[in-house]
């Protein structure tokens, strides 16, 4: 099954079942980018699964936005250099 919004979609309506999922799918679904967990930029998608990990929900999606405006231009290789953000 390939993941994507529609297949998305069919497991938020299979989860909804869950009170308590349901709730967090209403609160929070608005702000989760599927497309994110398959960016051919390998780095970006370590990084942002990092951020998502270390961090609350709400403050992984601003620090997201702020990193992918300083690195979107960035190759792999610029991206796991130290100083390529400060280009």
């Amino acid at each position: 099954m390939e993941l994507n919004q529609e297949t998305l979609k069919k497991a938020y309506n299979y989860l909804s079942k869950d009170p308590c999922l349901k709730f967090l799918i209403k609160r929070f679904s608005h702000d989760i980018d599927i497309s994110e967990r398959y960016n051919k930029n390998y780095a970006k998608a370590l990084s942002f699964l990092i951020i998502e990990q270390q961090v609350s929900f709400k403050a992984a999606i601003t620090i997201k936005k702020r990193f992918i405006e300083k690195v979107n231009n960035l190759s792999d290789c610029l991206l796991y250099t130290s100083d390529a953000a400060d280009e």
